[in-house]
């Protein structure tokens, strides 16, 4: 055998491995389709990191692929490499490691819009307003929310330098913060807009939100007697569906049916039912919503509306109902991907675009199921 047919047999190896795995892993032939294609695209990487004219980097090319492999699903489906695990942690857990602040841009410079009290910027003196001038020596002019937010985020107990500018008097300050594991309330706000009638802003369905929701709920009912209460969800984009249901428990008999999935596989056929007993079997509900009120805040909302339980006020939802669950891919990666749709008990589906059925010029239609047919409370 000479040295040329080596090396094309031992760099066949990794695709040939990668047919049979597959193939041994799914075990039908009609999945030869599915092994060809994963050999082609193994090969493909292979090629462009050896031959490509410049240099390539290996981890950029598989998220390429990923985001290709994506594109034409839905929004939610994607690849997750390690160094996004953070942000994902954050959109499931509502706790990061940074410094504790809203932000958000001024001018060519970005300020701080909300310190979260007891957070080391609350701790620093540092107030609504003040301006961002610099990161670790770094003029932040013209970074935008996004950069910034970045670059104050990290592991807990590592320190991050900071020069601000006071919005109240003009005096720059040099700050040496120590980042903390912080955790953004779900539940920024609850009081009373009348006598008796009482409000909460719920911004998102992170872990823990329900405890959140029933602490507001309680400290309400000790500062005087609730006759009605008025749930604000306009602009929560969601989260975590047990803590929509246990928050729809604290309102509708034990064991209502609250929503259920639908998907390809039978095993995300799923139905979701209160487990525990109301607090607040019969107290007058009014739910406020607008466009960007979705997911898991959809559901809340209509299963209240559906069960008669509560009258909503404001704008069309957004419409997304679309289950997404995590899979693992080895070496701190994840795939998140879109399994199942939701359905609230009166049978609609909260899923307003199909992405299933693109026109021609890949655009998708938006039409919300009360639309298509009718359903009844």
């Amino acid at each position: 055998m000479n040295k040329k047919h080596l090396i094309l047999r031992r760099a066949a190896v990794p695709a040939i491995l990668v047919l049979f795995c597959t193939l041994f892993w799914f075990g039908k032939p009609n999945d030869f389709g599915l092994g060809r294609n994963m050999e082609i695209l193994v090969n493909m990487m292979r090629e462009l990191s050896l031959f490509y004219v410049d240099e390539v980097d290996p981890d950029q090319l598989m998220q390429d692929a990923a985001e290709g492999m994506t594109r034409n699903l839905d929004p939610y489906t994607e690849f997750l490499p390690e160094e996004q695990m953070s942000n994902f942690d954050l959109l499931t857990t509502g706790k990061y490691g940074g410094i504790g602040s809203m932000i958000r841009k001024k001018g060519d410079y970005v300020i701080f819009a909300q310190p979260y009290e007891g957070s080391p910027v609350d701790r620093a003196g540092i107030r609504i307003g003040d301006k961002i001038l610099s990161i670790e020596g770094e003029d932040t002019k013209g970074w935008d929310p996004a950069q910034i937010s970045s670059a104050l985020k990290g592991t807990p107990n590592t320190t991050v330098r900071i020069v601000i500018e006071r919005l109240i008097g003009g005096e720059q300050d040099t700050l040496t913060l120590t980042r903390e594991r912080v955790a953004i309330p779900s539940v920024p706000y609850a009081g009373f807009v009348a006598k008796g009638i009482g409000y909460i802003q719920h911004s998102d369905f992170t872990e823990g939100s329900y405890e959140e929701m029933r602490t507001a709920i309680e400290k309400l009912r000790a500062q005087d007697t609730l006759r009605g209460l008025i749930l604000d969800y306009r602009s929560n984009g969601g989260g975590i569906l047990q803590e929509a249901v246990k928050i729809v428990s604290m309102f509708v008999p034990k064991g209502t049916e609250v929503v259920r999935t639908k998907g390809r596989a039978a095993t995300q056929e799923n139905v979701f039912r209160t487990a525990n007993d109301p607090i607040l079997p019969d107290l007058p509900l009014a739910v406020l919503i607008n466009g960007n009120s979705a997911s898991a805040a959809e559901i809340v909302a209509g299963s209240l509306q559906d069960l008669d339980r509560a009258v909503l006020i404001g704008q069309k939802s957004f419409g997304k109902g679309l289950v997404q669950t995590t899979r693992p891919l080895g070496y701190h990666t994840l795939l998140k991907l879109t399994t199942a749709k939701y359905y609230i008990p009166s049978g609609r589906c909260i899923q307003a675009i199909d992405y299933s059925s693109r026109k021609q010029d890949g655009t998708v239609g938006k039409v919300a199921d009360s639309l298509v047919r009718e359903f009844t409370t």
